[in-house]
């Protein structure tokens, strides 16, 4: 909720800059390591350690090349490495961060600020148990993949997994109201590249299936066109003023994406009942 006026003074931590940057790698510019009127909150921490931190004190129009290192848990092609960035600040708005009282809370749709509290925490909590369910989730299917064995992996699936990958993105960043051409033109990157980006996570993903679907067809594990209309009437609920996604749930690609996702809950819930459990 905060909002941004232009500024011309020095940016600080806590404004928000636009930059165009450029990055290289022993010389060579690096794919993806560009982009142009990229907006950037100082003291975020969204970009690599110490780049926010070279921006404060700049003012709008000044360049400044500096030289930082990739954390060494980064992209294993660039992870340690050095690389010089080249970065102009367009412009350098401050935030304001409205007042936190009744009258705020009102504007989220509470009756008082204390409402908003407890709304607030009982989301963090919700959030924090999905989190939570989540990762014991990855962490089963992730222990039965380790120790199954597999053969080569037809690139049709991978292609498929790709494709459903990308899907995902898209309908992800339609529920915050931004295109997949606007993302990645902002990025700087193509679909190309992203596929390439997913290439290693689809193939987990197809071996987590796999291994999902047999559980499923040995133990019978189902799910029926009700609980499948079901989820999708709780998600047009949810988002029921966004006209993209109440387009996105009625195609057939969604609903087979739905029954996918729900096979596997039951088949990771099966798993932890049983197999865990014993």
């Amino acid at each position: 909720r905060a909002t941004e006026k232009p500024v011309e003074r020095a940016a600080k931590k806590g404004d928000m800059v636009e930059i165009d940057f450029g990055t290289t790698v022993d010389g060579v510019a690096i794919e993806g390591g560009d982009a142009k009127k990229y907006p950037l909150v100082l003291g975020d921490g969204q970009m690599i350690p110490g780049f926010e931190e070279q921006l404060e004190g700049a003012q709008a129009g000044e360049e400044k090349t500096f030289t930082l290192s990739f954390p060494k848990d980064y992209k294993k092609d660039l992870a340690g490495k050095q690389a010089e960035f080249t970065v102009t600040v367009q412009a350098v708005r401050e935030r304001v961060i409205p007042k936190a009282d009744d009258a705020f809370a009102k504007t989220l749709g509470q009756t008082s600020l204390a409402d908003l509290k407890k709304l607030i925490k009982e989301n963090l909590t919700h959030e924090a148990e999905h989190k939570e369910a989540h990762r014991q989730e990855t962490e089963v299917l992730k222990v039965i993949v380790e120790n199954s064995a597999f053969g080569e992996l037809p690139r049709v699936l991978i292609d498929n997994e790709l494709n459903r990958m990308l899907r995902e993105l898209e309908q992800d960043l339609a529920q915050r109201g931004v295109q997949l051409m606007d993302y990645m033109q902002q990025l700087n990157t193509t679909e190309e590249k992203l596929r390439k980006e997913f290439e290693p996570r689809a193939h987990e993903r197809v071996k987590t299936a796999l291994v999902a679907q047999e559980v499923a067809t040995a133990h019978k594990i189902t799910v029926s066109p009700e609980e499948i209309e079901q989820e999708i009437k709780q998600t047009k609920e949810q988002y029921k003023d966004n006209p993209e996604v109440q387009k996105n749930v009625q195609t057939r690609e969604y609903k087979e994406y739905v029954e996918h996702v729900m096979t596997n809950k039951k088949v990771i819930e099966f798993l932890k009942d049983t197999i865990i459990t014993d």
